[in-house]
This record gives structure tokens, C-alpha cells and sequence, in this order.
């Protein structure tokens, strides 16, 4: 409870001013050039957002303070120089960088991220893009508190008691919502782990990495926002509490490696570098892993599917036009299915016209208008296809 009382109140004091979560951009790149630039600060994707969505992105208070040792060595064993979970063997085993945009859930998204890429390791589906729903932690998950942070020790125990399922069964919306609201056979489509760990000994981080990425926690500053490469160690600005994926380490660099929760417009497309010898100051701290187990149905479980349509929307999110790719059993009647476009408030965008053949594999384009050509506004969008009786809704993300 002592560690509760003293990161509410550190959160708390870090807007005491006007502007306090702004800083001057080059004042912090004479600062680094003094110190030999060790990191390339500049304007990224979270840099210019308000004093109050920072802290929204950064608010992992429900944890205790990071406490690290290293009087514990791991004996009789030799590590790699470096490891990095995007190349590893010749493939990728991360998933792909989400943004959690204005909902304080760090600890989910990195929970989720250390999750999704271990379900593909241990079932050798390294080129397979498993996507978990972030939504149903923050709308079911009651022992955490939705977009006002959480635990990292929760997180895990929601996933190894109820399990977390795909992401099309709950959308990522930012926002909480009744958990009645997620696909009613959200049971049938969860994963679980079969428990969680963690530790304190940074000698032993290396070895749990090499099992798959954890999610840990963070205590960076305000220049952390600014990061766009390089190897960051704190400069300047008030301290956050943040919560990233745990994923890999380079000796040469002296750095452990990160995946965060803000876009691929920050960072070093969505990662980041962290100076070995920062973690007491900085992190990473408090690694929290999920054991899994493999599984010889794990891959036909991945592709939900709604009687005979399967669905897919690339790019997304989007900027210009997306497509839409459907495709149905031999014995389906095209003319049963119906393809609408929905804000973010439920309310009706525009209809999607679909062929008028007897085909298997169509090909759909949604370029960001409604039904009378006009552009909308960048958000969160819904593609609802209805067929015999039956809906399917894929989220949408339209970018600036």
C-alpha cells in the first residue's frame, strides 16, 4: 500500500506548471550533443500531445516502485551478445506496434504484446499475425482500473485465470465499455497462459528473454516522448510510469531493446533502445513473463469465421484507401451479403457495394468517404457485414 500512496503522488506532481509536459526541443538537442548524442530526440507521434493524454499513455501507478538486484548471477551459462525478437532466425516473432492513443492501459498493451509474440514462438508460427483484444482487459478485467492504469502482476493473472481473446471479438476503442459488449462466444475464442512470473534480478533478464518478450515497467522522462533513436538514457523533464514489452539486448549498443504502445511514428518505428546500468532509474523493471503452452490446434483456432465469410482489411489503419477482402464458400449467394461503414458512435457511415457474381474471392475499396463522396474525419471506424442474419464487425482506423 506504501508503494501505491508514493506513485500517486509522484504522477500527481508531475504537472505542477503551465506547459509542464512540453519541452524546448532544442534545449534537449544541445543537451544530448553535449553529452555525445547518445539518442536522436526530436517531433514523434505522442511528442505534441497535451499535458493530460501523456499522462493518459504513461500511468502504470498501481505498482510498486522498481526495485532491481544484481548480487544474484545466473551461473553456468553464456549469452549471446544480442538477441532481438524481429529478427530472429531469419523471422519476425513480434506482432505488429499498436497505439493504445488516450486510454492509460501501458501495462495491457504490453501484456498483450508479450503474449501475442510467445503464443508464436512456442507454436513455431513466426510469419503468423496472432492480434489479441487490448479492449477486454480494460472492460473486463474488474481487479484493474480500465483507463486509469493497472498492475502488471493483474494483467498476467487475468490472462492465466480468464484468458484474452482476438482482437475482432472486442475492438480496441480507447475507451471502457460493458464487457456484455464483446462477442458472446468469447469463451470459445480465448488464450491462456498456463501462469506468469517475474523477477527482480536483472542478471536474469537475458535468460527470460530468450524464452519470448515480458512485459516490464519503465520510470523515463519527459524527453522520453522525444525519442526517435538511439540508445535513451534520461536528460530532462518530470518523470512517467510506463509500462513496454521487454524484447531483446545488444552488448555493442550496451542497451536492452523495447516495444512500446505509441505508433510507429515514435521511436525507432515503435521501439526503442534503453542504456544498460538506467535500470534502478529508469528501467526496465519488474519483468513479468507468461509461460505457455503449444498446442496442434493453436493455428486453426487463430481464424474466427462467421458461417461461410472470411474477412480481412488491409492496410489498417489507413490513409488514402483501404481494401476489403472477402471471400465465401461455393455454395454462398454473393446477394445475401452487405457490407456498412460505422462511426465510432454506432451511427451508419455509408454502404459498401459488393459484386454481383457467383465468386469465392472478392476485392472491396473503402477510400475514407461516406455515402455522399465526402471525406470523413480521421478515427475509429466499424465494418459491419451481415450475412444470413449473421454480423461480423472488423475495427478501422483511419489516420490523419
Amino acid at each position: 500500500m506504501k508503494g501505491l500512496v508514493v506513485l500517486i503522488l509522484f504522477v500527481y506532481s508531475s504537472c505542477p506548471s503551465a506547459n509542464p509536459c512540453e519541452l524546448d526541443l532544442k534545449v534537449l538537442q544541445d543537451s544530448l550533443n553535449l553529452r555525445g548524442n547518445p539518442w536522436v530526440a526530436g517531433t514523434t507521434s505522442v511528442s505534441e500531445l497535451s499535458c493530460e493524454t501523456k499522462h493518459k499513455l504513461c500511468c502504470e501507478i498501481f505498482s510498486d516502485p522498481i526495485e532491481v538486484y544484481r548480487d544474484k548471477s545466473v551461473e553456468g551459462l553464456c549469452f549471446p551478445p544480442s538477441w532481438d525478437w524481429r529478427n530472429h532466425k531469419g523471422h519476425n516473432w513480434m506482432t505488429p506496434v499498436k497505439s493504445q492513443l488516450g486510454c492509460c492501459c501501458c501495462g495491457c498493451f504490453a501484456t498483450v504484446a508479450g503474449f501475442e509474440s510467445r503464443l508464436k514462438i512456442v507454436n513455431n508460427l513466426p510469419d503468423t499475425n496472432i492480434d489479441l483484444s487490448e479492449e477486454f482487459f480494460i472492460s473486463c478485467d474488474f481487479r484493474d482500473f480500465g483507463c486509469h492504469g493497472g498492475s502488471l502482476d493483474w494483467y498476467a493473472q487475468f490472462v492465466a485465470e480468464t484468458g484474452v481473446p482476438d482482437e475482432d471479438c472486442f475492438p480496441y476503442i480507447a475507451e471502457v465499455l460493458p464487457c456484455c459488449m464483446s462477442c458472446p462466444d468469447w469463451e470459445n475464442r480465448v488464450k491462456k497462459a498456463k501462469t506468469w512470473k517475474t523477477t527482480s534480478y536483472v542478471t536474469e533478464y537475458k535468460l527470460r528473454i530468450m524464452e519470448g518478450p515480458l512485459a516490464c515497467l519503465l520510470t523515463p522522462y519527459l524527453d522520453f516522448f522525444y525519442y526517435k533513436g538511439g540508445v535513451y538514457e534520461p536528460i530532462m523533464g518530470e518523470k512517467y510510469v510506463h509500462a513496454v514489452c521487454l524484447c531483446g539486448w545488444d552488448d555493442v549498443k550496451g542497451a536492452w531493446l523495447v516495444k512500446n504502445s505509441g505508433g510507429e511514428g515514435w521511436g525507432e518505428k515503435g521501439y526503442a533502445w534503453i542504456r544498460y546500468g538506467e535500470e534502478e532509474l529508469v528501467g526496465p523493471g519488474h519483468p513479468v513473463w507468461l509461460e505457455v503452452e503449444a498446442s496442434k490446434d493453436f493455428r486453426d483456432s487463430l481464424e474466427f469465421k462467421v458461417e461461410s465469410l472470411k474477412l480481412r482489411v488491409c492496410p489498417n489503419p489507413f490513409r488514402e484507401k483501404t481494401v476489403i477482402r472477402y471471400s465465401l464458400s461455393a455454395n454462398q449467394i454473393i446477394d445475401d451479403l452487405r457490407f456498412t461503414i460505422h462511426d465510432i458512435a454506432g451511427r451508419f457511415v455509408r454502404e459498401i457495394p459488393t459484386h454481383d457474381s457467383r465468386i469465392t474471392n472478392h476485392e472491396i475499396v473503402w477510400a475514407g468517404n461516406d455515402e455522399l463522396g465526402n471525406k470523413v474525419t480521421p478515427g475509429i471506424y466499424f465494418l459491419r457485414a451481415e450475412l444470413d442474419n449473421k454480423k461480423y464487425i472488423k475495427k478501422v482506423v483511419l489516420l490523419k
